[in-house]
């Protein structure tokens, strides 16, 4: 896809001078993404707070999840470039109305990791993808679940990866 740099690419490295400006903002290329790493008092913003962060292996991938609270489980999924971190507001406020919340990083993103990509790409299919995350509600000792996924807000591949889950238990 060509066009414009999006907002966490060359601008948010600092690439071009000060003048360049984020085209996704209009803002002073990277001015943007350090406010939205400090909170008003120019403190490192605290995210997650009370989450606990592991790895869970599947098999053939090594996913880096975040959970906290109790109750029923809710599993949240990020989006295409997105990681775990998309749900920061969102899961505090979910564990405080009484549900235990799982955010993984999919394989491939963030802090997770996949195998060798192969040439039918089934390494990283969204079925792949699907199992990995029953794995890991597995590990963490549930047997049903509710996902949340970014698809309900904007296009994504959360749909597919929860059709899949139900399609193969």
């Amino acid at each position: 896809m060509s066009g414009p740099p999006r907002c966490g690419t060359s601008c948010a490295t600092g690439a071009g001078s000060a003048t360049t400006t984020c085209p996704t903002v209009r803002a002073p290329a990277g001015a943007h993404r350090s406010r939205a790493a400090r909170d008003p008092l120019g403190q490192p913003r605290q995210v997650f707070t009370g989450f606990t962060t592991e790895r869970v292996r599947t098999g053939e991938a090594s996913i880096f999840v975040r959970h906290g609270g109790s109750g029923e489980p809710v599993l949240l999924l990020h989006g295409h470039p997105r990681t775990s971190a998309t749900w920061h507001r969102v899961a505090p406020r979910l564990v405080d109305a009484g549900f235990f919340v799982v955010c993984p990083d999919l394989r491939g993103y963030g802090r997770s990791r996949g195998p060798e990509a192969v040439p039918d790409h089934s390494a990283h299919s969204k079925r792949a993808v699907a199992r990995d995350m029953l794995t890991v509600m597995r590990q963490l000792v549930f047997s049903t679940i509710s996902t949340v996924h970014e698809s309900v807000y904007c296009r994504d591949r959360g749909e597919d990866q929860r059709s899949d889950h139900c399609a193969d238990p």
